[in-house]
């Protein structure tokens, strides 16, 4: 379909989700909402959110595109000192219940609950580290095959008739 095309098709998701009054990101093919609450009393929000996100699900089944339940992730950002709050905090999108997340991955950034970004310094230092080992590893094989090459070419010249 391309980007311009399918961006102008997509346009129209803004809609649905602004009639709930809720705050959103559309990237690409990945959409996410934002909303603010009283963790004390998050009932009437978590209805919101819900009715939103059925509103979607439905624009997307009359636009012949398929909304992915098993990709979708809740997090609830907060202090640290709320983490019994959150852990129960839960919805319904499609047949699937939804409990929050400890971190979600956006857009390679990995957010944690209280976007302290532990989680993401900690997963950058990992895959850095995978990358230096595979360096060192081709810095041994480039090393044995310049060995290789100096002496084939060298060394075997200053040996010759040694």
């Amino acid at each position: 379909m391309g980007p311009v095309l399918f961006c102008a098709y997509m346009s129209e998701l803004g809609d649905v989700i602004r009639k709930r009054n809720i705050n959103f990101h559309i990237y690409a093919d990945d959409t996410q909402l934002y909303l603010a609450f009283n963790h004390n009393d998050p009932a009437m929000t978590l209805q919101r959110l819900e009715s939103c996100v059925d509103d979607i699900n439905m624009w997307m089944v009359c636009h012949n595109l398929k909304f992915n339940d098993d990709k979708s992730e809740l997090i609830v950002i907060s202090s640290p000192h709320n983490k019994s709050e959150v852990n129960s905090i839960k919805i319904k999108i499609g047949d699937q219940i939804l409990s929050a997340s400890s971190n979600v991955r956006d857009l390679g950034v990995v957010i944690d609950r209280v976007f302290n970004m532990d989680a993401h310094v900690t997963l950058v230092c990992k895959s850095c580290y995978f990358h230096m080992r595979n360096i060192v590893l081709l810095n041994l094989i480039l090393i044995f095959t310049a060995f290789q090459i100096i002496h084939a070419f060298i060394t075997s010249r200053l040996d010759y008739c040694n």
